[in-house]
């Protein structure tokens, strides 16, 4: 069983690998210019998905990638030294 972040809500592997292909999906269509997307995220809320709020969707995958363990270092900005 994963914690999730977000709430107090228990999931399994499979369950988290479940949303997080439902979400990359759901941001391939809103990248390839197919309408609005809909989605439940773990802890129950409803979400309207728009190419306006895309990165709001990528950094839900993101996040779902973190507690399956696939993504453990996200690029930071870069800074610029003098």
């Amino acid at each position: 069983m994963i914690q999730l972040v977000m709430g107090a809500v228990v999931a399994t592997t499979e369950e988290l690998q479940a949303l997080l292909t439902e979400a990359e999906t759901a941001y391939h269509d809103l990248c390839i210019g197919n309408s609005v997307r809909v989605m439940v995220h773990q802890n129950g809320t409803r979400v309207e998905y728009t190419p306006a709020n895309r990165f709001a969707l990528q950094a839900y995958i993101n996040d779902l990638k973190r507690q399956l363990g696939v993504l453990t270092n996200v690029a930071r900005p870069m800074r610029v030294w003098f």
